[in-house]
């Protein structure tokens, strides 16, 4: 035999004492919440709002990043909703910072903002310009330092531009003369991401040359040329880009075959000239000093 137990109904006495007992906690808690709020304890400075892990080509640039500003206009409580806004706004239009990726509250008054910033992948090299972009085209700044062999160079004498883009503007696969720089970009994309294939282990790419001067370029010609800190060129061919790179080689397989020179040809010593555009590599020889007669 089951007893079922009778609910017994709210009273008005019941309900009220509820509601009371919800509003006293709730007062309580938000005048804690103000006294913690408001005490320097809880205060975060700027001194404390850190930014950490920098790859090492950026750690000269804490003014570039925004890091060497005052990002807290005052101290803000730790509590405060508006700390993230606030490091967005400081950050944001900055070509070196990508996105405020996260903030991190370390009590009682420490702040931690995660970054992604932008690294550079080239220097694209176009007259008097040095303009360092990152894996996206983005421009991170315009009379660059930066110098093979920290990152290659890329030239595109086939097809030249008037008007380069600004800080924190991209190269856009779109507009045909800023076209080369992005498959230049896409091949050395390709390049770092298997950077540790045997075949790049033994040089480093100090330009990438796509077109030729005094001549018009397509985009997606055949032209891609890499060459290397040893003076020796490889002649790569189409980008990753072009609807036509499967006349050619697959990129992994043009790695094979630069593979099997580098077998023959250690350290590509003795070697001018690699042609990787063929299903056999072809290799065009030094030519040997003459001596002195």
């Amino acid at each position: 035999m089951v007893t079922l137990a009778a609910e017994r109904p709210l009273t008005p006495w019941s309900i009220t004492l509820t509601v009371l007992v919800t509003s006293l906690l709730l007062l309580v808690t938000a005048l804690v919440k103000d006294r913690l709020a408001s005490s320097p304890r809880y205060a975060v400075t700027n001194l404390r709002l850190q930014v950490d892990h920098l790859p090492p080509l950026l750690r000269d640039r804490t003014e570039a990043l925004g890091l060497d500003e005052a990002i807290l206009r005052a101290p803000v409580s730790i509590f405060d909703e508006g700390l993230t806004v606030q490091a967005v706004d400081h950050f944001s239009g900055r070509p070196w910072v990508k996105r405020v990726a996260g903030l991190t509250r370390r009590f009682p008054d420490r702040v931690e903002v995660a970054l992604e910033v932008r690294t550079p992948l080239a220097i694209v090299a176009e007259g008097a310009e040095r303009l360092a972009v990152d894996d996206e085209g983005v421009v991170l700044e315009h009379d660059s330092p930066l110098r093979p062999p920290e990152v290659p160079r890329i030239r595109t004498p086939g097809a030249p531009y008037t008007r380069v883009p600004n800080d924190g503007q991209a190269f856009r696969k779109d507009d045909p003369p800023r076209a080369a720089v992005c498959e230049a970009l896409e091949l050395l994309r390709f390049l770092r991401d298997y950077s540790g294939h045997p075949a790049l282990a033994t040089f480093r790419i100090e330009e990438v040359v796509v077109g030729e001067a005094r001549a018009h370029r397509e985009a997606g010609a055949s032209d891609l040329v890499l060459r290397l800190d040893t003076g020796v060129e490889i002649f790569w061919g189409r980008s990753p880009l072009s609807p036509l790179q499967d006349l050619e080689p697959k990129k992994l397989k043009k790695l094979e075959n630069l593979l099997l020179v580098l077998e023959s040809y250690p350290g590509l010593l003795g070697v001018k000239r690699v042609d990787l555009t063929l299903d056999r590599p072809e290799v065009i020889p030094a030519m040997a000093p003459q001596p002195h007669r």
